[in-house]
C-alpha cells in the first residue's frame, strides 16, 4: 500500500489506500476512528455510486453482480433525494472502490461524523455526511 502524493492528484494502487487517505484527510478535523471498505456478497470491491448531498444519502451498485446497497441510513432519505452518479473527475470512470470512515464521540457510543470516499473518482463533497476527495487514490 503506497500513495503517490506528487502531482495534482494523489494516486493509490489498492482499495485499502482509502483508509490511509482518510487518516491523513481527517487528522486535523473529526478523525477517522473506524473504517469499512465496501465489499459485495459476490466478493467484488468495485461499485458505481449514486449520492445526494441534500440529506446526505448514497447507494452503491456492484459492477459485477448489479446488487444495490444503501450506505448506512441512506434508504430513509432516498425517496426525497435527487442523486448524482459519481464519476472520476479525470477519466470519467463510473466504477470505484468505496470506503466509509466513521468519527466517533469519545465514549464511542455514537457516530459524530461520516466520510464517504471512493478510489478513482474524487471530488470534494462538503456536507455533514460526505467527503469526496479532491485527490485521486
Amino acid at each position: 500500500m503506497a500513495i503517490d502524493t506528487f502531482g495534482k492528484w494523489w494516486v493509490g494502487t489498492e482499495a485499502e489506500d482509502l483508509r490511509e487517505y482518510l487518516n491523513v484527510y481527517t487528522k486535523d478535523e473529526y478523525q477517522t476512528d473506524e473504517f469499512r471498505l465496501a465489499k459485495c456478497q459476490c466478493g467484488s470491491l468495485d461499485f458505481s455510486l449514486e449520492a445526494a448531498d441534500q440529506e446526505g444519502s448514497a447507494k452503491r451498485k456492484c459492477v459485477k453482480c448489479s446488487k444495490e446497497h444503501f450506505i448506512c441510513d441512506s434508504e430513509e432519505y432516498w425517496e426525497d433525494e435527487n442523486p448524482d452518479i459519481w464519476e472520476c473527475i479525470e477519466c470519467s470512470s463510473k466504477s470505484s472502490n468505496i470506503g466509509v470512515g466513521f468519527s466517533l464521540y469519545k465514549d464511542k457510543g455514537a457516530i459524530r461524523w461520516l466520510y464517504l470516499c471512493g478510489r478513482e473518482m474524487f471530488e470534494m463533497w462538503d456536507t455533514w455526511l460526505f467527503c469526496r476527495m479532491e485527490n485521486r487514490i
